[in-house]
């Protein structure tokens, strides 16, 4: 699965600079097709519901690994949300989820944003041997705050 919150990657992504050092950046705007990828393992999920095993992910990833850690997702004035203190601001307010098969046997127009708020510690595995292979399907959640929420309805 890809997901991005506000158009921005979920899990760190790696960048260089013009001196060839690298560094992994939390939130980078990315394109789905660009984003680095959770392997949703059906052994290992974080609950099930019903009997149906679910995942979460709560908030932007900032390491990976038995150490991991992560910012909490909170919802915030989309001002002062993670996309806007980057000026990428045409997704917020847009939660992407895009599911794949695996490739191997391994928005200024809302009220609200999501800002990467205080960190958590968590193992948060990688995985190299699985990748990404055909796209299943794509979910868009378009969130917004109540004030606008309570306007479209009927």
């Amino acid at each position: 699965m890809r997901l991005l919150v506000d158009g921005l990657n979920t899990l760190p992504e790696k960048e260089t600079d013009g001196k060839g050092i690298s560094a992994y950046v939390i939130g980078k705007p990315v394109s789905l097709n660009e984003a680095r990828h959770w392997a949703l393992d059906p052994d290992a999920p974080n609950a099930l519901f019903n009997g149906v095993p679910t995942y979460r992910v709560k908030g932007f990833v900032s390491e990976t690994g038995e150490q991991g850690k992560m910012k909490l997702f909170t919802v915030t004035d989309a001002s002062q949300s993670l996309a806007a203190r980057q000026k990428y601001t045409n997704n917020i307010g847009l939660i992407t989820a895009a599911f794949y098969t695996p490739s191997s046997g391994g928005t200024s127009r809302a009220a609200i944003g999501t800002a990467a708020g205080r960190e958590q510690q968590e193992n948060i595995k990688e995985r190299d041997d699985v990748g990404v292979g055909n796209l299943i399907a794509t979910l868009h959640i378009r969130y917004v705050d109540e004030e606008t929420f309570r306007k479209i309805q009927p």
